[in-house]
């Protein structure tokens, strides 16, 4: 018997679906589900080599090595609390991020076992003495950000498990992150109303302004130099206040609004980014941010890897948003700013496609922006790669943060292939791919929150929302088709389908003895 369920497993060639799901989450719906199913075993970005570039690594192999990681010691990274300080800013960096792949994988693979290790852990925190919070303590944002970018790592993995949770311990879980994305966004509000808009809650933002809002510019640093050496955009001091720090912050608590149903967190995170449009972002597309760029390090640093974390927060909350029906935030569409923010004449309205584009178009020569303090040169292009410092030679490839997630809503070619550096004036993927930050690699987001951005998200922009078509995945064991049939002739077992087009002639009729019916007749 053993021998012919082998045979059948071989002859018939068939596959199975796995079908459980689950309603969508903070960035995926049942159809992405189903496509990552189908990509841990067929690919593309399962392993190295696979994809469309050579350099991006095996993502799922990466996911399933770190998910053995975290089974065999789940417990590994536990600290007694999260008070950040100078010293123990990498420690937080480094957390969890074993687990938020075990979460992830639990969620693909439907294995129970690594999501209950994930619960446990989850639990663990949310009931420890050095993790809790008053939902009205004041974190300054500049200091204590990284905790942010922590809860949203913990938080990602709470969404990928969340079934795996009962109801009293998904209570317990909520109630302490709604402690800490209250913390965070009052403290956010505090930061963005002393001194700078005291009717923002309302989003009034003529009355109630403050000394803030009075300060043109800052220190006489502008966005860039164009090609013909002139200055564009000198940065205000309103504008620095929308920065990639309080973006991240702003994500964390706007995403804990939505997976907690709490409509007031979920505004006050949908209220950031349109206030980032508003005050931080200009008519061509350049950001406050920009003022971070350098001639000591990474000419690029302000223009490319804060000005894509801003854009990478803006997307991620914006389709957190349309997964749930919500589409405001990508429709979102402003010429209103203050101290040259605000479009004016030809000018167009500012959007976060605006943003992507921009950014495209640097990293595609499309705009020659150069640092505003140097020559019109190549080395100081704000495209990417650095040509000059001591960072020459590397290449930042951070529109991963925000392109594909957010391409899923515009199914846009152009953006496609920007994130893909198929377009037009791309820059190849190339060695040394620049630090994502302090994190190290850039594959698994801007704050190392998400398993693998181009896994998740690339490629995905005809995915859509109808009916899910479950992913193919082979078969565990022997699997029989309809329609198969066994019989025992002389002691010997034989089998074989019955005939599609015939009924009351089953296979087992060769041997009754009835020379009228089919199978004894052929």
């Amino acid at each position: 018997m053993e021998l012919i369920n082998k045979v059948i497993a071989f002859v018939f060639s068939v596959t199975v679906f796995s079908s459980t799901l689950l309603g969508g989450g903070l960035l995926w719906s049942d159809n992405d589900l189903a496509v990552w199913r189908d990509r841990a075993v067929n690919g593309p970005y399962k392993s190295a080599g696979d994809s469309f570039d050579p350099l991006i690594p095996g993502e799922w192999d990466r996911i399933v090595t770190n998910k053995n990681s975290f089974v065999s010691s789940p417990t590994a990274d536990r600290v007694s609390s999260y008070i950040v300080s100078t010293g123990t800013q990498v420690d937080v960096m480094k957390q969890h991020r074993n687990m938020l792949d075990a979460a992830f994988y639990a969620l693909v693979k439907e294995d129970s076992t690594t999501a209950a290790l994930v619960v446990t852990e989850l639990l663990w925190h949310a009931n420890a003495a050095g993790m809790q919070i008053s939902p009205t303590q004041y974190q300054h944002s500049d200091k204590n950000w990284l905790r942010a970018e922590w809860l949203e790592r913990i938080l990602m993995c709470a969404d990928f498990v969340k079934d795996s949770f009962n109801a009293g311990e998904r209570t317990t879980f909520n109630a302490w992150l709604s402690d800490w994305a209250y913390s965070y966004e009052s403290s956010i509000h505090t930061e963005l109303t002393n001194g700078v808009f005291g009717n923002r809650y309302k989003r009034d933002y003529v009355t109630g302004l403050g000394y803030v809002t009075t300060q043109s510019h800052f220190n006489g640093k502008y966005a860039y130099k164009d090609a013909s050496g002139v200055l564009h955009n000198e940065i205000s001091w309103v504008a620095k206040y929308y920065n990639n720090r309080r973006a991240q912050t702003a994500l964390f608590y706007g995403h804990a609004g939505i997976f907690l149903d709490d409509a007031t967190l979920t505004d006050r995170g949908k209220l950031y980014f349109e206030e980032w449009l508003l005050f931080s972002v200009y008519p061509d597309g350049s950001q406050g941010e920009y003022e971070r760029n350098v001639l000591t390090g990474n000419v690029n640093q302000g223009a490319i890897q804060y000005a894509s974390v801003n854009i990478g927060a803006a997307c991620e909350m914006a389709s957190a948003l349309a997964i749930q029906g919500d589409n405001s935030l990508f429709a979102y569409s402003t010429s209103n700013g203050i101290w040259g923010t605000e479009s004016t004449g030809g000018d167009p309205n500012k959007t976060i496609k605006l943003t992507v584009e921009t950014f495209l178009d640097l990293i595609e020569h499309k705009k020659l922006w150069y640092h505003y303090q140097a020559a019109v040169s190549p080395e100081y292009l704000l495209d990417g790669k650095s040509d000059a410092g001591p960072m020459t030679g590397y290449q930042w490839l951070t529109e991963i943060y925000f392109a594909p997630v957010a391409n899923r809503y515009w199914k846009d070619d152009r953006i496609k292939q920007g994130y893909m550096r198929t377009a037009s004036g791309s820059i190849a993927y190339s060695n040394p791919i620049g630090p994502a930050g302090s994190y190290g690699g850039l594959w698994n987001s801007f704050n190392a929150s998400k398993p693998s951005l181009l896994f998740m998200f690339a490629e995905m922009e005809n995915v859509g929302t109808g009916p899910v078509t479950p992913p193919v995945t082979p078969p565990i064991g022997p699997v029989y088709p309809d329609g198969y049939r066994e019989a025992t002739v002389g002691g010997q077992l034989v089998f074989g389908l019955d005939p599609v087009w015939g009924a009351g002639r089953e296979f087992e009729a060769v041997f009754d003895g009835d020379p009228s019916t089919f199978y004894d007749y052929k």
